[in-house]
């Protein structure tokens, strides 16, 4: 109740409005399953028709990128069996797949099971032309449709559900588009996938979802906006006005994604671009979409390391979306600053990216962590210091401990969070925002610091070609700890005030300058939802009594030096 009260408080009277519609929703259309739905199959009759091949425009082409699919697992799933976050469910058959399935190590927040619903696979299907992937999509969407009920109690979680709808139709309606094979849609499967786009459009359009303001109803406009492009004719006015709305709230002046995430700034991205793109829509919306794309697309770049992959700050993991760079042509940024979202990345060898912004939107901070002030380190373009990732959405200790201070390379009073999350997406506190001291993009260095109920730690950061020096501060008297996680495939070996690591022939170095090494414990990391990979976490502090309470740590590339 209490995090209810929260958002409420802060969330605008039109998200106020759209929350208790959504509740009055999913608990009256299951009473009146056959109205509502002949209501949505009206509205669906009186959309536009799409066509397949029309147009291989450049919009569709960038959405295509995200949801093409490995040809095994495609044809797979035309014979159902369908892969996702590394689990196979093999139904059977087309006629037995059952789209509520829940995989049995979810039991609150079932991810599998969105996206199955999501059913990117439709994509590569269609957009491969060949006579028998044609014939599985269509057997894949008469099935749902006879099986999507509004009766169904779960009806807006599963089928209904506006989030997965956009998948579908982003899929779905990027493939006609880039359709290659010169054999078009047989007339009847063309009439199959026409009824199954405009039904579920006219389900969309009926329940964006408008009391989030994120990411996900960045996701439902996109789809309607590449709805109204495939069919040529302009976006209605009010779903262009909600476009403008969504991308002022949304996007960040520097083009950071609100939820500062870098996995959810890929899919903003493809956002951007559709918007700029589409000639549905406005040329003022257009215009502020293409600036809000260029910058969007380099804070992907800053936000990817150079293994090509994202950091995982909040909820984030690989493989979500495209690698930035095969999707802007912009190879990761060694350095930069993003003063709204409030990151930095320094580096030569050794790179630091540093986080120093809000937990996330005030109105709905559901995938935010509490990180503030956290480093991840690379050596060489290899991993050292990492964030923990996100391996579950369900409601327990491990997406409790995630979500922590605990679970993040900053420092903290021990037994004092700042933030008290609740469920999987609740937030009851807010933890203050860090104050930045000063930042020299020049000498890579910066400093800032963040208020917790203890007093205030602070955080410098100094980074040369070869070190990352890292120095942190704590005012209060409870007992000050920093911890740092290093992935298991780095073999480790501790002397008393360093500790030398070694991977595949790269060397690097932790000291601590100032300060000691507590010990160290075995844990675990997730560069994938649902996966959990070995790390150490070792944990650092203040020598006794020192004063002031001080701690200072340095990341070498290969061994030491004595000077920075």
């Amino acid at each position: 109740m209490r995090a209810t009260l929260v958002a409420l408080r802060h969330s605008s009277l039109s998200m106020i409005f759209y929350r208790v519609k959504r509740i009055a929703r999913n608990r009256l259309v299951p009473r009146v399953a056959g109205h509502y739905g002949a209501s949505c199959r009206r509205l669906a009759d009186r959309l536009p028709l799409v066509e397949a091949g029309r147009a291989n425009n450049a919009a569709s082409r960038l959405v295509a990128r995200f949801y093409e699919q490995d040809v095994e697992k495609v044809e797979a799933a035309a014979n159902g069996a369908f892969t996702f976050l590394g689990d196979t469910v093999d139904f059977g058959s087309l006629e037995a797949v059952d789209w509520q399935h829940q995989r049995p190590s979810e039991t609150s927040h079932h991810m599998w099971r969105m996206k199955l619903n999501q059913m990117p696979f439709l994509h590569t299907l269609l957009a491969s032309g060949r006579q028998e992937h044609d014939l599985a999509a269509v057997a894949l969407m008469r099935q749902f449709s006879a099986r999507a009920s509004f009766g169904d109690s779960s009806a807006f979680a599963t089928y209904w559900a506006p989030y997965e709808i956009s998948h579908r139709l982003l899929a779905v309606l990027s493939a006609l588009e880039v359709r290659e094979s010169a054999a078009p849609l047989e007339a009847e499967h063309l009439g199959v996938v026409r009824d199954f786009v405009r039904m579920d459009v006219a389900v969309l359009t009926r329940n964006l979802e408008l009391e989030l303001m994120n990411n996900h109803t960045e996701r439902n406009l996109a789809a309607l906006v590449l709805f109204y492009s495939v069919c040529g004719v302009a976006t209605p006015a009010r779903i262009d006005r909600l476009v403008q709305r969504v991308m002022e709230v949304t996007i960040l002046e520097d083009g950071t994604q609100v939820e500062r995430s870098a996995m959810y700034q890929g899919l903003s991205v493809m956002s951007l671009e559709l918007f700029a793109e589409a000639e549905s829509l406005s040329p003022s919306t257009r215009a502020t979409a293409r600036v809000l794309a260029d910058r969007a697309k380099n804070a992907w770049a800053i936000l990817t390391h150079q293994d090509q992959e994202i950091a995982l700050f909040n909820d984030s993991w690989w493989g979500e979306t495209p690698r930035c760079s095969e999707v802007t042509g912009l190879p990761p940024v060694k350095r930069g600053i993003l003063p709204s979202g409030g990151y930095l990345k320094f580096g030569g060898d050794v790179t630091a990216l540093m986080d120093l912004g809000a937990i996330g939107p005030t109105w709905n901070p559901g995938h935010g962590h509490e990180d503030a002030l956290s480093v991840e380190v690379d050596v060489h373009g290899l991993r050292l210091l990492v964030d923990p990732g996100t391996s579950t959405y369900d409601p327990g200790a491990q997406r409790q401990w995630e979500r922590s201070a605990d679970a993040h390379n900053a420092p903290r009073y021990v037994g004092v969070p700042s933030a008290d999350f609740t469920g999987s997406f609740r937030v009851v506190k807010m933890p203050p925002e860090p104050e930045l001291a000063h930042v020299d993009a020049v000498g890579q260095s910066a400093a800032a610091s963040v208020a917790t109920p203890a007093g205030r730690v602070h955080r410098s950061l100094k980074v040369s070609d070869r070190c990352a020096h890292v120095v942190d501060r704590w005012d209060g008297k409870a007992t000050a700890e920093t911890s740092i996680l290093v992935p298991g495939t780095w073999a480790l070996r501790f002397g008393p005030a360093s500790i030398h690591c070694e991977r595949g022939g790269v060397t690097a170095t932790i000291n601590v300058d100032a300060g000691q090494i507590l010990g160290s414990q075995q844990d675990t990391w997730s560069t994938a939802f649902g996966v959990r990979e070995s790390a150490t976490r070792i944990y650092l502090a203040p020598e006794q009594g020192a004063s002031p309470r001080e701690l200072a740590f340095s990341v070498w590339s290969g061994t030491s030096d004595t000077t920075m």
